[in-house]
């Protein structure tokens, strides 16, 4: 393994700490100035403070391993400009920029950093079109997640190609979710309420997506504005009586109490 190899997986497995306390410390430690990458050879890495002083500031690894993203990005923007220029302190910093909700720092952070970390290539990748997802380009992201298998990656491409006004691909997008045997209810809503809003004419398929997210998904967040899309799609049949009270049942069921006693007021 290169020395610039060994600075990316030190990079990567520090931020497996975030999610991942099994990591051991001897991980994490890679990402110290001292750690050795390759053959013994001392290479540098990205500064993190030395412990021991009670008063000195959260070195920034320790704020990522913490899920502290706005503590750490303020740690890693205080970094010298020759430090922040280094790959794996870049890939650090995209990663707590789309951690924030921050998709339009991501982007520029991440160019060009497949080669210089191709250890990390195809997470680089991910990270670059889910950041896409959020700024766009939104047709390049839903390309990408569209040529990927898992649910989840159809229904980051529907997403994609809603916001790209691309019906026709959402909709493809929507189908390989709704057909996969391993979706979670959250997916299939998502998916459902995808279709209903994209549908030009609507149709009984779509009517059935909003009926359903109005009662058996009503405690989901894709089924936030399902009583408006019910009446949207479908505006000469209000939700019955029986269906007002499957509602109530799902939302009771999930611990919306005040939400279930007012639908079955209604």
């Amino acid at each position: 393994m290169s020395s610039r190899d060994g600075r990316a997986m030190a990079v990567l497995l520090l931020l497996g700490a975030c999610t991942r306390p099994e990591v051991p410390a001897e991980a994490a430690a890679l990402a110290s100035p001292s750690a050795s990458t390759s053959g013994g050879d001392a290479e540098p890495t990205s500064p993190v403070a030395d412990g021991g002083d009670a008063s000195a500031p959260t070195p920034w690894p320790t704020l990522v391993r913490d899920e502290q993203w706005d503590a750490a990005w303020r740690a890693l923007d205080a970094l010298s400009e020759s430090d922040k220029a280094q790959p794996e302190v870049r890939y650090v910093r995209a990663r707590v920029a789309l951690a924030r909700g921050d998709a339009a720092a991501v982007l520029p952070l991440l160019e060009g950093l497949d080669v210089a970390l191709p250890l990390l290539t195809d997470d680089i990748a991910r990270r670059r079109h889910e950041a896409m997802l959020a700024v766009g380009p939104f047709v390049e992201a839903g390309t990408w997640f569209a040529a990927r298998s898992p649910t989840a990656s159809q229904l980051d491409a529907a997403r994609a190609f809603e916001k790209a006004k691309d019906p026709r691909r959402a909709r493809t997008a929507v189908e390989h979710v709704l057909g996969a045997e391993r979706r979670t209810r959250a997916q299939e809503a998502e998916a459902r309420a995808i279709r209903a809003r994209l549908a030009d004419p609507v149709g009984d398929t779509e009517r059935t997506d909003a009926r359903w997210l109005a009662t058996q998904g009503a405690d989901l967040a894709a089924a936030g504005d399902a009583l408006a899309l019910v009446t949207h799609v479908d505006p000469t049949h209000p939700l019955t009586a029986a269906e007002l009270m499957v509602r109530a049942r799902v939302l009771s069921d999930a611990g919306r109490t005040d939400d279930a006693l007012h639908e079955r007021t209604r």
